[in-house]
């Protein structure tokens, strides 16, 4: 029989030829197929993203900011985006625009597998260079150096492995899983400001939307003083950063979000 002994060599070529069809995501119904099958795929999976590695302890430009010099493999990124509710997302709150050429140029932190439950299917990221685990931003205050509550800053949190190439798509990309369907376009992570100068706020496994997501960060306001960026009839921005330590997701969904849409959940940017 195929599933015997003599054929485990078998198993293996099987899954390779699947992976090898454009993406790995061809090898996900096979979680559905035998524990035995499940398991391969776990491991093949899992193996996407814990074989990703610093290429060097070069730290790369991109933009303003710095990013992780990474290697082959998959990994987890955080991205500053401009998502208002009110307004809806635009076009480039697509997460499909944090991987172009542009969309990199936002603040963002990369990070990467250490370790993976296999009795939770949880995964956990640690930021892939300690020293680049931290992302700056502007918080509006008002006169008083109150943070605005409904202006904190907010950040998408995104897997380079829900994504493919697809010329003519949408940022020339679509779903891996699902090319039919949309992501959802918004945000994981509102880094609350303290109210205090120079103060920081503290999150620790920090449940977010979707289910089974955490996060641990903390953000830190720096005031100096007798400088300030005021905003006429608002009051001023003061500069801060947001600080990863480490998040927490299920398998599946580094390989396709939480929920995906027959239709874009953003409109075309006019800016």
């Amino acid at each position: 029989m195929f599933f015997g002994s003599p054929f485990v060599v078998l198993h293996e070529e099987v899954l390779t030829h699947l992976a090898a069809d454009t993406t790995i995501h061809a090898c996900l119904p096979l979680l559905a197929v035998s524990r035995y099958w499940r398991s391969l795929v776990i491991r093949k999976l899992v193996g996407q993203f814990a074989r990703t590695e610093t290429k060097s302890d070069e730290w790369l430009e991109v933009g303003k900011h710095f990013e992780a010099d990474l290697g082959p493999g998959e990994f987890l990124k955080v991205v500053a985006t401009s998502f208002c509710p009110e307004e809806g997302a635009q076009d480039t709150e697509d997460p499909r625009y944090y991987f172009t050429k542009e969309g990199k140029n936002r603040e963002s932190i990369l990070l990467t597998l250490q370790h993976f439950d296999p009795k939770t299917m949880l995964c956990t990221f640690l930021p892939a260079i300690e020293e680049l685990k931290i992302a700056g931003f502007l918080q509006l205050c008002n006169e008083s150096g109150r943070p605005y509550p409904d202006a904190y800053k907010s950040f998408a949190i995104v897997s380079s492995a829900w994504f493919r190439p697809a010329k003519g798509k949408k940022w020339d990309s679509e779903l891996a899983a699902a090319p039919e369907r949309f992501p959802p376009c918004g945000a994981e992570i509102w880094a609350e400001v303290s109210d205090n100068k120079n103060s920081r706020v503290e999150e620790e496994d920090k449940k977010l939307h979707w289910k089974d997501w955490t996060a641990s960060y903390h953000t830190l306001r720096i005031d100096i003083d007798g400088y300030r960026q005021l905003v006429p009839g608002m009051g001023e921005r003061v500069e801060c950063i947001l600080a990863v330590h480490d998040i927490t997701l299920p398998l599946l969904d580094l390989y396709r979000p939480s929920k995906t849409y027959s239709e874009k959940q953003y409109h075309e940017s006019y800016y």
